[in-house]
């Protein structure tokens, strides 16, 4: 709505762009037209219904705009606009859109392929198109502001604004992030500290839980176990009256058996004797020195008893599923990572908070500085719209920006609401809840009166007249020709005090050929701009008085 008058780097020259023709094909009613343009301003008129509002979408769709493949012309497969811009060094800016009736559009610039957005980014550059429905965006509160910034010389200050702003959100997100990062480590610090204390206090070593498990079960069952050595060596090597071990029974078998030793198997089984006796000589030893080793030691087992259920437990708590030791000295490890991180953490916190405390200061204060600024610029912008206003018949009519201060955002903090007094000596109220159609009109045309002044682009207006006649839209006509003399404009109009004014007037019409309906688009002058001003004024029975006051209309439009 309200755009800079800086160009795109795209563009051939600095220089002051101008539409100098639109060429559309098969789009809605038009089946092909060239509509040549020139500077000052060129004004379309035409029956309802003839296709004034295709011109405006046709532009639109060069410049980017999005389109439906419901404007292809019925039975076509495409429909192709092309906007050729001249700027001050006569060199062209050439905008091509192709919108297929399957729903896909290309785009090119100067032949070479293009983006939408890429077409939109240059055609903002251009031309700043004014539709219908363009006056209700006054009542929009959030553009009030845009207006007044767009006025104001203050974009440097309004950027470094925003730089700033954008770089306190960013630290307000990393702190943000950090501090709930921290909290969700903090509610599991009892456990990381517990678990690491545990390993590193009882000095927990890896593998230590199947040593202990090993040598607790010794010691447990000591006695029994030397019970049975003893048991087993009596079994063996006793030689008491009543019970003799198995070693003096081999003696006792081989003397029994010696006595048949010249037979061979008898021969036989007195070498497996002795065989059994050299074997039992080697246990006996063995299980002696093994017995004489087991030692019961109570004081011993008591602190295996406590390191085992230690190391259980660590095992049962921090082992996993598995409950394995080596799972928790793993876990201790990353607790310790844990406990490192969270210290920090809360370093990297404090830091945070005083960046965010020093940005918050700086922002707060540039916003009080831009603040003021608006409202200076504000004033000066109430005071050159009023001027428009008066030109434009309502000379009564009071405008203010009436502010007020919110929490910061992007734009600062400052909120804006357009006020409307359209009489002297009334109340100003919100121009949403009091201007009429053609107060809003009139308004906008005010708005873009003054920011021409700041603006070199095409101007397109569609029925800027709307709610509007008589007196009023000869000031209209009057406005856009003043502006016409800083930019070139574009206008859609159904007044013949604006149609007067223009410099090249075009006439949109429909005809029938072949069964089909199509839009002509002819430049009109001459006695055919007589008659369709006059046509404009009463219709399609136009009598001499009605051709006649329309040259003394077009007379007065030169003066």
């Amino acid at each position: 709505m309200w755009r800079s008058a800086t160009l795109s780097p795209l563009l051939p020259s600095p220089n002051a762009p101008m539409l100098t023709k639109l060429y559309i094909e098969n789009l809605a009613v038009i089946e092909k037209a060239e509509i040549p343009f020139s500077g000052g301003l060129n004004v379309f008129t035409g029956e309802t219904g003839a296709g004034k509002s295709v011109l405006v979408g046709g532009l639109d769709a060069a410049l980017g705009k999005r389109v439906s493949r419901d404007v292809v012309r019925t039975g076509a497969e495409r429909a192709v606009v092309s906007a050729v811009f001249e700027d001050g060094e006569g060199e062209e800016v050439i905008l091509t859109r192709e919108i297929m009736a399957s729903g896909k559009s290309s785009g090119k610039i100067n032949g070479r392929p293009a983006t939408a957005s890429m077409m939109e980014e240059v055609g903002e550059k251009l031309c700043d198109i004014h539709g219908q429905s363009d006056n209700m965006l006054l009542t929009d509160e959030n553009l009030h502001l845009l207006l007044i910034d767009g006025f104001g010389d203050y974009s440097k200050q309004l950027e470094e604004y925003r730089e700033s702003f954008g770089e306190l959100l960013r630290v307000s997100k990393t702190l943000s992030e950090t501090v709930k990062e921290t909290e969700e480590q903090k509610s599991n610090i009892a456990w990381h500290r517990q678990l690491r204390d545990k390993i590193s206090a009882n000095n927990i070593s890896p593998d230590e839980d199947e040593e202990i498990d090993f040598l607790y079960s010794t010691l447990e069952n000591a006695e029994q176990i030397k019970s049975a050595a003893d048991n087993a060596l009596t079994a063996i090597s006793s030689d008491e009256e009543g019970f003799r071990g198995a070693y003096q029974l081999l003696f006792e078998a081989e003397k029994q058996l010696s006595a048949y030793s010249d037979t061979q198997k008898v021969k036989s089984i007195l070498e497996d004797i002795t065989a059994a006796q050299i074997a039992l000589e080697s246990v006996i030893p063995a299980i002696s020195d093994f017995a004489d080793g087991v030692e019961f030691d109570e004081e011993k087992l008591n602190k295996l008893r406590y390191r085992k259920e230690l190391i259980d437990d660590i095992k049962k708590r921090y082992g996993g599923a598995e409950q394995k030791l080596s799972v928790a000295l793993e876990a201790a490890a990353q607790s310790e990572e844990a406990l490192k991180k969270l210290e920090i953490a809360d370093d990297t916190i404090k830091k945070l908070r005083e960046q965010r405390e020093s940005l918050l200061k700086a922002v707060s204060q540039k916003a009080r500085d831009i603040s003021g600024l608006r409202k200076s610029t504000a004033l000066r912008l109430e005071k050159a719209i009023e001027k428009e206003l008066e030109e434009l018949d309502m000379g009564g009519a009071k405008i203010e920006f009436r502010f007020s201060e919110g929490k910061l955002t992007k734009s600062g903090l400052d909120s804006v609401r357009l006020m409307l007094s359209v009489n002297a000596g009334e109340e100003l109220r919100p121009l949403a809840k009091i201007a009429s159609g053609g107060e809003l009109s009139r308004i906008m045309l005010a708005i873009k009166s003054v920011t021409a002044s700041l603006s070199d682009l095409t101007m397109v207006f569609d029925e800027i007249d709307t709610g509007v006649s008589g007196r009023a839209a000869a000031k209209i006509g009057r406005k856009l020709q003043k502006i016409a003399g800083r930019a070139q404009v574009i206008a859609v109009t159904h007044l013949a005090q604006i149609a007067v004014c223009a410099d090249n007037h075009l006439l949109i019409e429909k005809q029938t050929a072949g069964g089909r309906t199509f839009t002509a688009v002819t430049p009109v002058t001459g006695d055919e701009r007589i008659r369709e001003i006059a046509r404009i004024q009463v219709g399609d029975k136009i009598t001499p008085l009605a051709l006649q006051n329309a040259i003394e209309q077009l007379e007065a439009a030169k003066s």
